[in-house]
């Protein structure tokens, strides 16, 4: 029988821990348990995860790496899975055989059902403070995109789409259009990189 990891434990014991299925993140040194994601979340992902690793590859950017990959953050200190996180080539010396030992430079969180709060508030005051230059919100539920960069003085400001797309600025050249991100169903991967004039 499989015993259950203790609820506090150093940040080495949680990168060896067995949690199964269990989505879990290392916070203050403790284990921090999370719900299941909702249809929506999942599809949103997925789509970004097959999307943004074309755009990566093409212009050679760096590598994409998604939950449940780990960042250590050493200011509170944290381990958390973002559902999404870029890792510029410059900065690929942080990416460690099992996590990234420092701020990615662009994470992209979903908004989970049970606890917005925990992306729109704690993990962006967290990101904040360990200097992650830019941070997507993506709520599939409400059709809303939040986006917010790092300004000289170290404090997110939110970044408004002009009209209707957003350019990435960590990802130089990336256009996105808000709507691709809450249509249903998602636009074909093929539509997207056609209009990023990566394929014919």
């Amino acid at each position: 029988m499989r015993l259950a990891p203790p609820a506090r434990m150093t940040y080495e014991e949680f990168l060896k821990a067995d949690f199964g299925e269990q989505r879990v993140e290392w916070v203050d040194g403790e284990t921090e348990y999370m719900g299941t994601v909702s249809a929506a979340h999942a599809r949103l992902v997925g789509f970004l995860v097959r999307l943004l690793p074309f755009f990566l590859e093409h212009y050679r950017l760096g590598e994409l790496f998604f939950e449940p990959f780990n960042m250590r953050l050493p200011q509170r200190p944290s381990g958390r899975n973002p559902d999404i996180l870029f890792v510029s080539t410059e900065h690929r010396e942080q990416i460690r055989k099992n996590h990234l030992d420092g701020p990615a430079d662009l994470i992209i969180e979903v908004i989970s059902p049970d606890d917005a709060s925990r992306d729109r508030v704690v993990k962006r005051r967290e990101y904040e403070a360990a200097g992650v230059p830019e941070y997507w919100i993506l709520d599939p539920e409400r059709k809303e995109a939040l986006f917010l960069v790092l300004n000289e003085n170290g404090r997110y400001e939110e970044v408004a789409p002009a009209e209707g797309v957003y350019r990435g600025k960590v990802m130089a050249g990336l256009c996105i259009e808000v709507e691709w991100l809450f249509r249903e169903p998602l636009p074909p991967l093929m539509d997207v990189l056609r209009a990023w004039g990566l394929v014919p």
